[in-house]
């Protein structure tokens, strides 16, 4: 099963044939969708994949049209429910790919895979839709009087059913969302799982080499009164769900007993506060701050340098210089067999560029041991710093973050420069503050942009004008901020 590098996405393997997604499960995104699909899952004891980092990119108005912002990985801003976002960002592979494997593992020993994909949307949205509508399902429908061509995700069976047993197990009234005229300013197409970009039409189409097997992918959206907006909605929420899914006509569902909770007459009472205690707050922020950084830092650093200490003494032959280069280990085809057993099991274990990391900065802790600066910069620096072959370079650069000091992401840059000389053209667009500056000005003068070659001019016009488009939505933003401002300003003026 494919393994994330970062812990960006939580990754639930379960049993049966049921697959969950949250796309937007980041903490503040589609608020609380992440917590239902993982209570869900737990429920269901079913596969699911929740995002827990990529914040959903915003929807800005641009000529009077409606259209999703670019990504931006520094912000970690990407809509995992487009398709063109996740190739984008470089996240097919541990994002699509899990689910595909989920998809894949399931048709081998199932006749069906049912997918349900949980995002959230405002009480103002769902109702403009459907005003009696608690949940929106989208399954690549189009409405009749509709030019488009429907491109169903889901059986009309299967949709018709689970709308019914919504009705009867939880009460709740689900309706179809169907996409008109392509039109991104209307909300139902949005919902309506219609686009070919968006995650159900990926996830609907069927596995190749297998044409007896079912596939059904159906995009839920969730109002937020009543389902998200407190643990005891989402627990509803999740119980009604579990029922209604578990009921679908060729499901295969192991249930898991719910576990019993103490009833409030066990909880015991403690007084509680009327006021906020600021100088509590004050402390617990210090102490807190100090865990998730300093000592996180501490534990990964460690733990990555007993790692790499130990694969080298055991298939390096304790060899630091043969280290240096990842396919020259004594015990090459043992350590390869090694990081293929990890990547086979469930749950945290490392990655193969963790296990590669950890030995790179294991040698480098042994090369520069007497380079006291070296123990002064973070262990995400010293990570950054594992692409500098030249060991002097290597001792320049971390001079240079610790005196500046650099950031992660500058000092990312500052090794980039150094292995491939100065920055180009289209290495500086989303970077204005040095673009514009006098250093890279000869990079945009007319004679400079006439020598680059059709192609290259073509592709860097592209990417400037995605971020173009980015910055005059964040104008109009801000501007619509600005008045708002004032509105109240001539207010107290009144006063």
């Amino acid at each position: 099963m494919p393994k994330e590098v970062k812990s960006e996405f939580e990754i639930i393997a379960g049993t049966g044939n049921i697959i969950l997604a949250a796309p937007h499960g980041c903490p503040g995104d589609d608020e609380h969708t992440g917590r239902l699909t993982r209570l869900l899952a737990q429920q269901l004891n079913c596969h699911a994949i929740i995002n827990r980092v990529y914040r959903k990119t915003k929807w800005i108005e641009i000529n009077g049209k409606k259209i999703k912002e670019s990504i931006d990985l520094h912000c970690n801003e990407v809509d995992l429910n487009s398709v063109v976002q996740i190739e984008q960002a470089g996240l097919k592979k541990k994002w699509l790919g899990t689910i595909k494997t989920f998809k894949k593992d399931i048709l081998k020993e199932h006749n069906c895979c049912l997918t349900f994909i949980l995002v959230g949307a405002g009480d103002e949205n769902v109702k403009e839709v459907n005003g009696t509508a608690d949940i929106l399902l989208g399954a690549g429908r189009v409405k009749a009087d509709s030019a488009e061509k429907g491109r169903p995700t889901a059986g009309d069976e299967v949709v018709e059913q689970f709308i019914q047993l919504l009705k009867e197990k939880g009460s709740l009234t689900a309706v179809v969302a169907r996409a008109g005229n392509n039109d991104s300013n209307n909300l139902e197409n949005r919902y309506a799982g219609h686009s070919k970009n968006g995650l159900n039409q990926y996830v609907g189409k069927p596995i190749s080499g297998m044409p007896d097997k079912t596939v059904h992918a159906i995009q839920m959206v969730f109002a937020k009164t009543g389902f998200r907006d407190s643990t005891e909605n989402i627990a509803a929420a999740a119980d009604s769900l579990t029922l209604a899914i578990s009921g679908l006509k060729g499901a295969a569902v192991h249930l898991l007993e719910k576990k019993a909770v103490g009833t409030a007459a066990e909880i015991p009472s403690t007084p509680i506060e009327k006021q906020p205690d600021d100088d509590l707050v004050a402390a617990a922020y210090s102490e807190l701050k100090n865990i998730f950084v300093k000592r996180y830092e501490e534990a990964r650093n460690r733990a990555m340098l007993d790692a790499g200490n130990y694969i080298i003494a055991t298939f390096y032959d304790r060899n630091y210089q043969l280290a240096k280069n990842k396919k020259q280990a004594a015990k090459k085809k043992s350590l390869h067999r090694l990081i293929k057993k990890l990547q086979a099991q469930p749950g945290d274990t490392p990655a193969k560029t963790w296990i590669y990391d950890a030995v790179g900065l294991a040698v480098d802790e042994h090369e520069l041991e007497s380079f006291q600066t070296y123990g002064k910069i973070s262990v995400s620096h010293k990570l950054k710093l594992l692409k500098v072959k030249d060991l002097e370079t290597k001792k320049q650069l971390i001079s240079e973050t610790v005196a500046r000091p650099l950031s992660v992401r500058q000092l990312a840059q500052r090794v980039k420069e150094k292995i491939e000389g100065e920055p180009q053209l289209d290495d500086l667009i989303r970077q204005p503050d040095r673009l514009f500056s006098k250093e890279y000005a000869h990079w945009y003068s007319q004679q400079s942009l006439a020598a680059l070659e059709p192609k290259k001019r073509a592709a860097i016009k592209k990417r400037i004008n995605r971020y173009t488009s980015k910055i005059q939505g964040e104008i109009a933003r801000q501007q619509q901020y600005l008045e708002q401002y004032k509105k109240i300003l001539s207010r107290l003026e009144q006063q």
